[in-house]
């Protein structure tokens, strides 16, 4: 048992002899300061190693002072940050409830008198809960486009609606606008623009956008956050937390069906927040695009000395706005379509073009424009596609988009059995269902939706995806399947495509634009292939070439191991099941034989004994009670000798 007072007295000499070394160290800096000191990087040099063995063990060494003073004002935050998540206080959460309790109450007493009146629909319903959602403005307009995607949950008339929402709101103070610029560039306002217009050129619940002129020149689009959005769409999540809580409580919705929605849909509206993570796709959506096979759509510069938490400062970019387009197209209106081909601008090539663009985000990029709507697009003279707000971005995991890949080249096959197959893998963890009737369901919708697209009668609407996906929601819901958001996002933004392109090109053949994407695909893999041998033959192989042989070789090593290991078990002989599959198979053949030679020897004695002839006589044969017990008797005897066989224990 040890004493109390010892490991004081030993801290007490550890301290002095520390005190000791140190001033005897700082004595013998001062004796040799007017030595010359070490160079650039080197160490300072240490006392005689006498006088440290003479001196005490515990001692300050001597230290390299600091080539350069340490930076004051830290990391810059546009560089480096630690995102904090949003909080909504008790407060903003109770005064949004009332908010929400107050929407709720008008759409319910509205569905109630439909009810009354007799005049009540889902179409109603659905064009009543879009006008207090535009009513109520803000987040909850957000919170309808979002739950616009969600057509395994809602019906299809309500996703139709809520997709139709109008993001106009009400622009905040300009003078906001500027605090914010002036925080993320550490500027006065006049340092960093020659010019600043004070009305935003939109508005939208998430942000204002302005436009500016840099003093090089440059004319710039700068897009500000609303200020306290962010606490705003918290508490609203809270809110919608404790909604579809109490509609789990009242069995309106089985319990745990909302977790996963609530999940997603609080990391989507979060995403649309993050002003990094948009100006990061941004600029990597615009590198890509350059890079592409077919170069014909981009994505405004980024800023990033300008840009920071919730302000994006980016290249302001001009032409036609493709709802302005679709409204020339649709309408007919010969003058705006002559203003439109004098600027280059071909509808027809335009759908070609996003229906390219579609195929090229979801196989060949990192990642897929989630939102591609008509005011997300602007067309450019020469036909150029210029992508903008890159808040909703998505991507699939490469299972998934395997899959994808599939479905389209079953889709040209019409082989509609394996396109319901594969699109289970979509939905993935299944619940407990009967796969074989999801399947059924599925390939029945399928089938309608192929009968549509190859008729020459069909409209244009009913020749794109809409019809497949819109059905396939439906099975989903119907068997109350969950699904991924990711695949969500995915599918509604192949319908935006599809739909964009068919209306601007109503004869537009969605098969035969895929196989265009897939030949340019395939010319490009030609070439980087060749390119790469080329390369090889002229230069020889690179470290990264020898990096990929070892790597290859370690990978043949093991695989040699293991076939050597297994062919070394005794208890996975490869001879002895070899053995048993050739005594299985003779087996099977001899039974073979004997049924045939049953058969044709009853047959002829009946064939011989009846009038009717040869024909006649096999029928009988066949459906005789007597023959057919004599053919089960046989099959299992041999089945029992195939059992003793494979379960015989080889030498």
């Amino acid at each position: 048992m040890s004493r109390p007072g010892r490991s004081t007295d030993r801290s007490a000499h550890v301290r002095r002899a520390v005190d000791d070394g140190a001033r005897r160290w700082r004595a013998q800096q001062r004796a040799s300061a007017g030595a010359p000191g070490p160079g650039l990087g080197d160490a300072p040099a240490l006392p005689p190693v006498e006088e440290l063995r003479a001196g005490p063990v515990l001692v300050e060494l001597p230290r390299r002072p600091p080539i350069a003073p340490a930076p004051a004002g830290g990391v810059n935050p546009r560089t480096l940050r630690l995102a904090a998540p949003f909080k909504a206080s008790a407060w903003l959460t109770a005064k949004r409830a009332v908010v929400w309790l107050g929407g709720i109450t008008r759409f319910l007493i509205g569905v109630l008198v439909d009810r009354l009146r007799r005049d009540a629909s889902p179409r109603r319903s659905a064009i009543r809960l879009r006008r207090v959602l535009t009513d109520l403005g803000g987040t909850f307009i957000k919170l309808g486009q979002q739950a616009s995607v969600r057509a395994d949950i809602l019906p299809p008339e309500y996703c139709e609606e809520l997709t139709s929402l109008l993001d106009r709101v009400e622009p905040f103070p300009v003078e906001e606008a500027i605090a914010a610029v002036e925080r993320v560039t550490g500027a006065p306002l006049a340092d960093t623009f020659a010019a600043f217009d004070p009305t935003p050129i939109g508005s939208a619940s998430i942000a204002c956008v302005y436009q500016a002129v840099l003093h090089n020149g440059d004319r710039v689009a700068v897009k500000v956050r609303r200020p306290g959005i962010g606490s705003l769409f918290a508490a609203d999540l809270r809110v919608l937390t404790w909604v579809f809580g109490l509609a789990e409580r009242l069995t309106l919705v089985r319990p745990g069906f909302t977790d996963n929605v609530l999940r997603e849909l609080a990391s989507s509206l979060m995403e649309e927040l993050d002003f990094y993570k948009e100006a990061r796709f941004q600029e990597i959506f615009g590198r890509r695009a350059a890079d592409a096979p077919r170069p014909f759509f981009g994505a405004p510069e980024v800023h990033p000395s300008l840009s920071g938490e919730d302000v994006i400062v980016e290249e302001f970019v001009s032409g036609v706005w493709l709802f302005e387009l679709l409204a020339a197209v649709e309408s007919g209106d010969r003058s705006a379509l002559d203003d439109i081909a004098a600027r280059g601008i071909d509808p027809e090539e335009v759908a070609r073009r996003l229906i390219w663009v579609s195929h090229w985000g979801l196989w060949d990029s990192v990642f897929f424009h989630g939102d591609p709507h008509p005011a997300n697009i602007v067309v450019q003279p020469g036909n150029r596609l210029v992508f903008i707000d890159f808040g909703a971005m998505g991507s699939l995991p490469a299972s998934r988009r395997a899959a994808m890949r599939e479905i389209f080249n079953l889709m040209e096959h019409e082989d509609l059995e394996g396109m319901a197959r594969l699109s289970l893998t979509l939905l993935e963890p299944l619940p407990p269902i009967d796969t074989d009737e999801v399947i059924k369901a599925v390939e029945d919708v399928f089938w309608d939706a192929l009968v549509a697209a190859r008729s020459h009668h069909s409209e244009w609407f009913e020749r794109t995806t809409a019809q497949l996906w819109l059905g396939f929601f439906k099975v989903t819901s119907r068997f109350r399947i969950p699904m991924s958001y990711d695949t969500l996002r995915l599918i509604r933004a192949t319908l935006l495509y599809d739909t964009l392109a068919a209306r601007l090109a109503n004869d537009i053949d969605l098969t035969q634009e895929y196989q265009a994407y897939r030949r340019d695909a395939g010319d490009a893999a030609r070439e980087r292939v060749l390119e790469a041998a080329e390369r090889r033959f002229e230069h020889g192989l690179d470290g990264e070439d020898y990096l990929r042989i070892e790597q290859l070789t370690d990978v043949l090593q093991k695989a040699v191991v293991q076939v050597d290991r297994l062919m070394t078990l005794q208890r996975f002989s490869f001879g002895a099941y070899l053995g048993k599959l050739v005594s299985v198979v003779v087996m099977l053949i001899g039974f073979a034989f004997q049924l045939t030679a049953l058969t044709a020897v009853v047959v002829v004695v009946v064939a011989l004994i009846g009038p009717d002839g040869m024909r006649s006589a096999l029928g009988q044969v066949v459906a005789a009670p007597a023959y057919q017990v004599a053919v089960g008797l046989l099959a299992l005897v041999h089945l029992r000798k195939v059992l003793f066989r494979l379960t015989d224990r080889e030498l």
